[in-house]
């Protein structure tokens, strides 16, 4: 099951996770934060947000750039020069996005590093100030599960070890396939069609969400209570992960974020799998041909 490894996992690393085409990804997106393909003023990211063609530097043709009109109060999408926008929504009607917070932080950050003479030429701070925000940042408040949430059995027998063992398995094993699939999920991250994108993200979602349904429905042994409270959380944590890194098209950070917590979530599936692994040893808890053969394929447990 969990306590098992996919091929190319072994039992002192973490899954190989396909570092080039996550790093290849953030490096991609890092850049399309600050993208502007038609020099209007605004980023691409804005002109989703404005509704504006971010092939065209003026959308509206009136003769001033999209950008140009946002900054002096005018709609972008009205011929001018009469085209003066509503006053702005408040913030409870529009709520602030990660992006924006992000280049609130940046702008500050490298305003005071103006004035105290501290900025660089080149765009080494941005870049660096950018990598430390995303690595630092998370994606709010998630209501994890607390040992509480668990049926935990008092005293179980060897039996009921093994059944838990074989149910937990059944209970996540599309998410181990998914998220050993770690390629196809970034390249669907970095996918520009949004319906593709959906069409591979939305079934990992949906896996990821039946897995935490299935896990809190289990009857756990006391001694492995703590490492399924691990995966159960690692598990809700994934799936908040991928729903982030939908939004890529109108919040590109909050995306980046969640590439960066989903990684973060399957390090701690994978230490739930190797604690588990070590108690099943210590315990003597053996499987036979038949029961392995009820597990996810390609797979085996850690005796």
């Amino acid at each position: 099951m969990w306590f098992l490894y996919s091929r190319g996992i072994n039992e002192n690393t973490s899954p190989a996770l396909s570092r080039t085409p996550e790093e290849d990804a953030r490096r991609k997106q890092l850049e399309s934060i600050t993208k502007d393909s038609d020099n209007d003023g605004l980023r691409d990211w804005e002109e989703v947000l404005w509704k504006t063609d971010p092939a065209n530097p003026d959308t509206d043709a009136d003769g001033t750039k999209d950008g140009d009109e946002t900054l002096i109060n005018r709609d972008p999408l009205l011929a001018g020069p009469t085209d003066v926008l509503q006053p702005a929504p408040t913030a409870t009607s529009s709520p602030e996005t990660a992006t924006t917070k992000f280049f609130d932080s940046i702008t500050r950050e490298l305003a005071e590093r103006y004035v105290t003479g501290t900025l660089s030429s080149d765009t080494s701070d941005v870049q660096e100030s950018a990598a430390a925000y995303i690595a630092t940042a998370t994606l709010g408040e998630v209501d994890l599960y607390t040992i509480e949430d668990l049926r935990i059995m008092q005293n179980p027998t060897d039996k009921e070890i093994k059944q838990y063992v074989l149910d937990a398995s059944d209970a996540i094993k599309e998410v181990f396939a998914a998220t050993f699939q770690n390629q196809v999920l970034v390249l669907a991250f970095v996918d520009e069609d949004a319906k593709k994108r959906d069409e591979t993200l939305w079934p990992i979602i949906y896996a990821y969400d039946d897995a935490e349904n299935a896990l809190k429905e289990k009857n756990v042994p006391q001694q492995y209570a703590a490492d399924h409270l691990l995966l159960m959380n690692a598990v809700k944590k994934g799936k908040e992960s991928i729903i982030a890194m939908r939004r890529i098209d109108i919040d590109p950070v909050l995306a980046l974020v969640g590439m960066n917590q989903f990684a973060v979530a399957t390090r701690q599936l994978v230490t739930a799998i190797q604690n588990t692994q070590t108690t099943l040893s210590r315990n003597g808890i053996a499987f036979s041909g038949d029961e392995l053969a009820t597990l996810m394929n390609n797979v085996r447990i850690n005796q």
